[in-house]
């Protein structure tokens, strides 16, 4: 979500990153999700402009679908999706084999099996979408080579953002069983990770926050022309890995299932464009949006980064 620096939110950091930090070191993973859900529903509870503001956007782009009170149970969720995204990063050093399954599984993990034994590496494309980096985690613990292309960044936060939020972040990350490349960096070592048939996920949907780094092309997205990315695409096309679309959803019992599709859900018969599999991912991004609404994590900037981006 996209916020404004204040004394409030310098306060809250502090308030995460210390107590909050300490609790989910030793509480049960059940106690730990409960309060990450508590404290979306507080700010839920309390915000007044962000909440309206996310309403209005899923009003504008998904129109009456979901109508007025589902549209209030969509931004609490969103919401709830916001401060589990944020803090399992914390949870993320306590995760193995043996813990897993009780916050998450996967479904379709044979697909990337059948894709690594062509020897030609696996792109895993995925949107913003629940908490995008459980499924790194989760495939490194269990044994892939995995690499995630991001878009770590300090700009534009306060002091204590930098100092403690933004420093201890990138700590718990590097904890994470996974290569983290900058999408600013020089992307030379995504294609030897890929030759050494190894997996890398990368983002369909941006960088978020706004951002739009590399080449981006409009495709029909939500009822109108939005740009999303071709890096993925381009990516597979030059090194000859195997696409896979990946997406997270949420299961009845608070728990997460991460969705690898086929290869032909994404690329049809093999002949088509970057353009083409850039639309179809959208196409897929569609309709895990109508099914899941509260999980992407970009309406706050719909707005913002989607529609005016093509003025």
């Amino acid at each position: 979500m996209v916020a404004t620096e204040s004394l409030s939110r310098d306060i809250m950091r502090l308030i995460v990153w210390y107590p909050v930090r300490w609790f989910v070191a030793v509480a049960p993973l059940g106690s730990v999700f409960s309060l990450f859900r508590l404290m979306g529903d507080i700010h839920y509870l309390i915000s007044r402009g962000k909440k309206a503001h996310v309403m209005n956007n899923m009003k504008n782009a998904l129109g009456e679908r979901l109508g007025d009170e589902g549209r209030k149970t969509a931004a609490r969720y969103y919401f709830r999706n916001h401060y589990m995204c944020q803090m399992q990063v914390l949870v993320y050093p306590r995760l193995n084999r043996g813990n897993l399954g009780k916050i998450h599984t996967f479904e379709g993990l044979e697909h990337l099996d059948e894709a690594l034994n062509l020897g030609k590496g696996c792109i895993l494309v995925h949107p913003h979408f629940g908490p995008a980096q459980l499924p790194l985690c989760a495939l490194g613990r269990l044994g892939y080579p995995m690499m995630q292309l991001g878009f770590p960044t300090d700009e534009g936060i306060s002091y204590i953002g930098k100092k403690v939020s933004f420093r201890l972040r990138m700590r718990y990350e590097a904890m994470i069983p996974a290569q983290i490349i900058s999408a600013m960096s020089f992307l030379r070592p995504l294609i030897i990770w890929l030759n050494s048939n190894k997996v890398l996920m990368m983002t369909g949907d941006g960088a978020g926050g706004g951002k739009f780094i590399g080449k981006f092309i409009p495709v029909d997205f939500l009822g109108r022309k939005v740009l999303f990315p071709i890096g993925a695409a381009s990516l597979a096309d030059k090194t000859g890995a195997v696409i896979l679309p990946m997406f997270i959803s949420l299961c009845d019992n608070g728990t997460y299932k991460t969705i690898i599709h086929r290869q032909a859900e994404f690329t049809g018969d093999g002949k088509e464009t970057v353009e083409e599999k850039v639309s179809r991912f959208a196409q897929m991004l569609e309709r895990y949006i109508h099914k899941y609404p509260y999980l992407w994590h970009l309406w706050d900037e719909w707005d913002k980064r989607l529609e005016k981006s093509l003025q």
